[in-house]
């Protein structure tokens, strides 16, 4: 017989401070998905998210739950940009403070060097041409404080 389909809540503590509760959610035989219930500070308490929890587990039972992720096929004809867009965006809320280190990242870094290459493009080889163009990049910067030029134009991006 198989074990009953049972799950609890479960919470983590958030950059700032807040409460994100998420349970792993059995929706068919081998097949378990962990879903975010809710957080604290759009006001859910602990007893919400066992309420809640209970309704997921409900609409399970009657062949009503519906994955709440996007349907949109994940294939390796994605780009990058709209992928890692879409990514931070859903993960915004959840990031607090660590949320501007990673659009900083992705908007000066990753999306001028990954950003036109399709997801299945993106391999070691790659990764470590990025990591070389960087350091390249690095060294152009201090060779230009050394000889004291600015290492920003008056924009704030680097001279070329």
């Amino acid at each position: 017989m198989a074990r009953p389909r049972s799950s609890s809540v479960r919470k983590e503590t958030l950059g700032d401070g807040s409460i994100v509760y998420w349970a792993n959610l059995t929706v068919a035989v081998g097949d378990r998905r962990r879903i975010t219930l809710g957080y604290s500070r759009e006001g859910m308490s602990e007893a919400q998210a066992r309420e809640e929890l209970r309704r997921q587990e409900t609409l399970v039972v009657l062949g009503k739950w519906q994955d709440p992720r996007p349907t949109e096929p994940t294939g390796g004809d994605r780009l990058f940009e709209p992928f890692a867009n879409e990514a931070y965006a859903a993960k915004k809320r959840e990031l607090a403070d660590e949320g501007r280190y990673m659009c900083w990242a992705l908007e000066l870094h990753l999306l001028p060097f990954f950003g036109d290459y399709p997801l299945r493009a993106i391999d070691f080889e790659l990764i470590e041409r990025y990591k070389q163009a960087t350091l390249t990049e690095a060294q152009e910067i201090e060779e230009r404080i050394a000889v004291g030029e600015p290492a920003l134009d008056g924009c704030g991006t680097r001279p070329r």
